[in-house]
């Protein structure tokens, strides 16, 4: 009866101990032979804990992945009612679209009443129908009396836009928006121009949110769950923004660390 009890309180060690790979030595990776597709990859959880922060920045730097390859890596299929067949055009990635992404109808459907603001050659892309239903799409930002209104709003606007040369040789709807206070146009066209802030405020609230909350997840992991939200802004940003992070030098890093209050000893 002791043997039982004293048996009974001792530590049992866990089940295969020996297989764990907290405990196992750590493989030899290359890391630039780390798969990029997100479908071929291992889980990071998987690799020995020594291993996981060195592989989550690998994948960091590498930045999205994105789909490349041949038209035989494109098989023909079909896609809704349409009879005829269809595929992914690889030149699409390589030649047109270099910074493809993937949205949803509705986004595409924003995007397209979005391009009917453009200013450029003389306002060739203007569509009064698109900007209308950009108003319905936008519900909560417009009235029903203010939506009866666009439509004569949008047709002054248009003849006025082209007529006055100060409107000539605009690259974006962003330089549109800025001529319009420069001129005081804003005032004039309330309702086109609130069009004109939501369309601007489109693309933040699309691509870059959604890269956001990717990074976000690469960032806050298990082993830094404790993040605080400061700390995690900042990895956060880090990340989003490392086209202009890596423009700043580390000679610069530590002068504005230096200067910030006196030290003991220079860097």
């Amino acid at each position: 009866m002791q043997k039982n009890i004293s048996s009974f309180f001792q530590r049992q060690p866990p089940p295969n101990i020996e297989s764990s790979s907290s405990t196992s030595k750590p493989l030899k990776i290359v890391l630039d032979d780390l798969p990029w597709d997100p479908s071929e990859r291992k889980p990071i959880s998987s690799y020995h804990p020594s291993q996981k922060d060195e592989i989550r920045r690998t994948y960091l730097l590498r930045g999205p992945c994105q789909p490349k390859g041949k038209n035989t890596d494109f098989p023909q299929t079909l896609i809704g009612n349409s009879d005829k067949l269809r595929r992914f055009n690889p030149k699409w990635y390589t030649e047109k679209h270099g910074n493809w992404l993937e949205y949803n109808e509705v986004t595409t459907n924003l995007l397209t009443c979005m391009s009917s603001l453009s200013p450029r050659d003389n306002f060739s892309s203007f569509n009064k129908l698109n900007l209308l239903k950009l108003a319905e799409m936008y519900s909560y930002d417009f009235t029903f009396d203010e939506k009866d209104k666009l439509i004569d709003e949008l047709g002054h606007y248009i003849s006025n836009m082209k007529r006055d040369s100060q409107f000539d040789n605009l690259n974006g709807v962003s330089d549109l928006a800025k001529r319009m206070v420069e001129t005081r146009k804003h005032i004039e066209y309330q309702l086109v121009y609130r069009l004109i802030k939501l369309s601007l405020v489109l693309p933040v609230a699309t691509a870059s949110v959604e890269r956001s909350f990717s990074s976000m997840k690469l960032v806050k992991t298990e082993l830094r769950n404790r993040m605080g939200d400061g700390y995690m802004n900042d990895s956060c940003i880090c990340y989003i923004e490392k086209e202009f992070l890596q423009q700043v030098s580390v000679e610069s890093v530590m002068q504005r660390f230096q200067k910030m209050i006196t030290r003991r000893q220079q860097l």
